[in-house]
């Protein structure tokens, strides 16, 4: 239970990243404000908090690769944060 929904949330997450560039439908002439482009990004606190929940869960031999390639991208994200710190 409390899997599915880490999984929800993080595949929210990761859409948010790559739905930078949907277009749905021809005319989407609509601009992205700073604003909304700051809401899709996720700050340091938020990167850990996703760590942190990935370290204390359990998960099955098939989502290993997976959920690995998700964490090292998170690790990478996080520490590019505090270098630019």
């Amino acid at each position: 239970m409390i899997f599915g929904f880490i999984r929800n949330k993080i595949k929210n997450i990761v859409m948010s990243f790559t739905s930078n560039n949907l277009v749905v439908g021809k005319n989407n002439n609509s601009k992205r404000t700073s604003k909304d482009v700051e809401d899709l990004l996720i700050n340091e606190e938020e990167l850990k908090l996703i760590l942190n929940i990935i370290k204390d869960c359990t998960f099955k031999g098939s989502q290993i690769e997976v959920i690995y390639d998700l964490t090292l991208k998170l690790q990478k994200a996080l520490l590019s944060l505090k270098k630019d710190q």
